[in-house]
């Protein structure tokens, strides 16, 4: 992205392939390239695309004034690996919506999508037609795609429109006075908290399962009411994971939840060999066990396993697919890394209709109201760190509830209902 996108300018008008057709149909690329191969040598037909009109605004409009960011991180290794990208909305009527995504990896052209590409749309337009601000952001995508970069920033521009979207709906609960999980459907206010294993680097030699399971119930003591395990981590094998997992099954009892998330490391027989030792665990589920969906379906066949994927997926074309190739029973879409809420929402739209269900892959700030908004948030909770793992979620929400005898309890201020330190923005606050 090197200049900003006016808002109703018309494409290069030799552009040929635009988002839509890149990301739609199982051929993806290959199928959207097909008239290209076919006409090679030939003029290219003219498709220009064109920024979608911005709808007339309602009575009651909140017209968006300006965008504010800068990242957050406490400038430690993890915390700069991690970055916490915060966005501030401003209305004409005085309406400032606020909320905060992290990301893992794929961030690098974040700020520069939104300043140059996303705000140049939704500059003028009404916050609280939030699906119109949504569908317009997707012209930035399509720009990219016709100016030959590809789907190369399309991770890029996915969370981009996530970290945008997300404080658009705290702008738009902030109006209404309501929090976002009752606009989305209020299912209850209290949902289990699942922590993290921490076991994400190799253990070591003298690695002992038994103080490890020890561990691990001691999260028990901190209010949790469940964890998700790392298996598949080297040089471990099925085998070995799989009595480890036991060895925790028994030292936190049969309430506690477990989820088991090899990260796609195993092929297919290995995810099978594990699954097959665990089957009387009681697991919650088993996440991303191979990376391939056909992968995963044949293990979900095998194994009688409920498995869980769909975090890794940028669109909800991609979560469809699990859908539809049988692989999985739970999709955890990210909507920090795909899309936004308005996004998951979507999704959590195509589950219900192919019996799946659904939950959220980290991001407790926003994945909270999603989850309290859908009969599955009791089911499968909320993921959050422990407070030393993610010291802004517990630190930087001067209301924050603490989990307690297993369970995490929504602030019911409108929008996301949190009040932030503005101590903490001084400190570790990046201005973009």
């Amino acid at each position: 992205m090197k200049r900003a996108y006016p808002k109703d300018a018309v494409a290069n008008p030799t552009t040929t392939i635009n988002r839509r057709q890149l990301l739609a149909g199982s051929l993806g690329l290959v199928g959207a390239a097909m008239p290209l191969m076919t006409h090679a040598g030939a003029h290219s037909a003219t498709m220009p695309i064109v920024a979608p009109p911005i709808p007339r605004p309602g009575a009651d409009a909140l017209v968006i004034e300006s965008i504010e960011l800068f990242w957050l991180h406490d400038g430690t290794k993890m915390g700069a690996a991690f970055p916490r990208l915060f966005v501030r909305i401003y209305t004409k009527e005085g309406v400032v919506g606020e909320a905060y995504t992290f990301f893992w990896h794929s961030w690098d052209k974040v700020i520069e999508i939104i300043r140059d590409g996303i705000e140049p749309l939704l500059i003028g337009m009404d916050a609280l037609q939030i699906e119109a601000c949504w569908q317009r952001a997707w012209y930035v995508l399509d720009r990219e795609f016709g100016r030959g970069t590809g789907n190369s920033v399309l991770p890029q521009f996915t969370r981009a429109l996530a970290a945008v979207d997300n404080a658009l709906w705290d702008t738009v609960g902030k109006a209404y006075g309501a929090p976002c999980y009752k606009m989305w459907g209020a299912h209850t206010n209290v949902l289990p908290a699942i922590s993290f294993d921490q076991r994400y680097r190799h253990p070591g030699a003298n690695y002992d399962a038994k103080k490890f399971g020890a561990h691990m119930a001691e999260l028990i003591d901190m209010g949790f009411g469940g964890v998700k395990l790392k298996p598949a981590r080297p040089p471990f094998t099925p085998a070995e994971d799989a009595e480890w997992v036991r060895i925790v099954r028994e030292a936190v009892g049969p309430d506690f939840l477990l989820q088991a998330d090899a990260n796609q490391r195993w092929d297919v027989d290995q995810a099978i060999d594990f699954g097959r030792r665990v089957q009387d665990l009681d697991l919650r589920w088993f996440e991303e066990p191979c990376r391939r969906r056909l992968d995963m379906a044949r293990v979900r066949s095998a194994t009688g396993l409920p498995i869980c994927a769909g975090q890794s997926e940028l669109t909800i074309d991609g979560a469809r697919y699990l859908m539809t190739d049988n692989a999985i029973d739970v999709c955890n879409y990210d909507p920090g890394y795909a899309c936004g809420p308005t996004a998951w929402r979507k999704v959590y739209g195509l589950a219900q209709a192919f019996g799946v269900e659904m939950s959220v892959h980290q991001q407790p700030q926003m994945a909270a109201h999603l989850m309290a908004a859908t009969p599955d948030g009791v089911k499968h909770g909320v993921e959050v760190y422990i407070p030393d793992m993610d010291p802004f979620f517990w630190q930087m929400i001067e209301n924050q509830n603490k989990v307690k005898d297993g369970v995490y309890e929504l602030p019911e201020g409108p929008g996301y209902g949190y009040v932030y330190d503005e101590k903490i923005f001084a400190k570790y606050g990046y201005r973009a």
